[in-house]
C-alpha cells in the first residue's frame, strides 16, 4: 500500500473495503486493519497507515468478534509480524463507517467539520456544553482580536486539542491540512506528562519557546477556559488554575497585546468574583459552625428569596442581595 496516494483515492479504498467486508477494527488497540484471504487458508492483514486511520470516524461494528488467525503477513512499511500479533483474536468487521468526505479542502470550514466528527462525544468539563463550542470560540477570539491571523492559524486553533483528545495523529493532520497546521498543533500538544501538574509545567515550558501562532492560540485558549470557570469549579480549583493561566499568558504576551489585555480583563472579573465569594463565605462561617459548612451552604443551599443558591446568585451579579440575606440570618431572621 502506498502512503502517498491522494485523499480521494484513500477514501475510495476505504469505501471499497467496507463494501467487500474486508475492513476490520481492533477494539482493544483502536486500529483499523485491511485483511483478505490469500488462499490455502491464509489470511493476510495490514494495519492502515496513520493518514488513513484519521479519515474514519464513529464506526458501527458488529457485536461478534471475528476470531481470525493470521497465518501469513505480507510486508508493509512500519508494520511487522510482531506488531500484528495482538490483533489476531480481537478484530471486528466494519460494516459501515462515517468517512470524512470527498470534498475535503484544507479550509477553516473543513477543520470545523473534521473537529466536529472527532470531538463529537466530548463535553467541556467546566460547563457540560459540546467541546466543539470551545474550539470555535478560540478561533473566533483570534478572528476578532488578531484579524491578521492567516487561515492556517485559525485551522490550528480549531484543531489545537485534536492530538491529545482524539485518535487523530499528527500524520493525519499533516495529510489533511498541511505541514504548517500540523507543526502548530504539535506545539500545543503535550503527551510527555502523565498527571495534570506535570502536564501544566511541561506545556508552560513548551509554549514559552513556541511560535507566535502557537502562542496567540494558547492565549485565546486560556481566555476561553477562564471565562467558563464560574459555573462549576470550586474556589480553590479556580485560584490554582488562574495562577497557571497567568504564567502562560505572561510567556505568550508578546505574541498579541490585544489578547493579553483581554485575558487580564477576564482574570480581573474572576478575581472579583473570588473576593465576593470569600467575603460571603467568611460571613456565613460565623453562624454555620465551620469553614466547610459555610462553603457547603454557599454552594448547595437553595434560597427561596433569591430563587437560587448563593453561589448562582453571585455569579448572576446579585452580590448585595446575598449579603443582605446573610445579614438578616445573622440577626436571627428567616428562621
Amino acid at each position: 500500500m502506498r502512503h502517498n496516494v491522494s485523499l480521494k483515492m484513500a477514501l475510495k479504498n476505504i469505501s471499497n473495503w467496507i463494501a467487500d467486508k474486508s475492513l476490520y477494527y481492533s477494539p482493544e488497540h483502536r486500529k483499523y486493519l485491511y485483511g483478505f484471504y490469500a488462499g490455502l487458508g491464509n489470511f493476510d492483514l495490514f494495519e492502515l497507515p496513520s493518514e488513513y486511520q484519521c479519515l474514519i470516524s464513529n464506526s458501527n461494528l458488529k457485536d461478534g468478534d471475528l476470531h481470525a488467525v493470521v497465518l501469513s503477513i505480507l510486508p508493509i512499511e512500519h508494520t511487522t509480524t510482531d506488531e500484528i500479533k495482538p490483533y489476531e483474536t480481537h478484530i471486528r468487521c466494519v460494516v459501515s463507517a462515517k468517512l470524512y468526505g470527498y470534498q475535503h479542502t484544507p479550509t477553516l470550514l473543513s477543520a470545523i467539520r473534521f473537529a466536529s466528527l472527532h470531538h463529537a462525544s466530548q463535553k467541556r468539563k467546566s460547563t457540560g456544553e459540546p467541546y466543539l463550542n470551545h474550539l470555535i470560540e478560540v478561533a473566533q477570539l483570534l478572528q476578532f482580536y488578531e484579524s491578521s491571523s492567516n487561515e492556517n492559524t485559525l485551522i490550528a486553533a480549531v484543531l489545537h486539542d485534536i492530538l491529545e483528545d482524539t485518535e487523530v495523529t499528527s500524520i493525519g493532520v499533516n495529510y489533511l491540512f498541511g505541514n504548517e497546521v500540523s507543526t502548530i498543533v504539535l506545539e500545543l500538544t503535550c503527551n510527555s506528562a502523565t498527571n495534570s501538574d506535570d502536564k501544566k509545567i511541561a506545556l508552560l515550558n513548551q509554549v514559552a519557546t513556541g511560535s507566535i501562532e502557537a502562542q496567540t492560540i494558547k492565549l485565546a485558549d486560556i481566555i476561553s477556559n477562564v471565562s467558563s470557570l464560574l459555573s462549576l469549579w470550586s474556589l480553590d480549583r479556580k485560584l490554582s488554575y488562574i495562577d497557571w493561566c497567568k504564567k502562560v499568558a505572561k510567556v505568550c504576551s508578546s505574541s498579541s497585546e490585544r489578547l493579553y489585555d483581554y485575558f487580564n480583563v477576564k482574570v480581573q472579573l474572576v478575581e472579583k468574583m473570588k473576593n465576593n465569594e470569600q467575603q460571603i463565605i467568611s460571613k456565613v462561617e460565623t453562624w454555620a459552625g465551620s469553614h466547610e459548612a459555610a462553603i457547603k451552604w454557599y454552594e448547595t443551599e437553595h434560597i427561596s428569596a433569591l430563587g437560587s443558591t448563593a453561589k448562582v446568585a453571585v455569579e448572576r451579579g446579585h452580590v448585595e442581595a446575598v449579603l443582605n440575606y446573610i445579614e438578616v440570618i445573622a440577626r436571627g431572621g428567616y428562621a
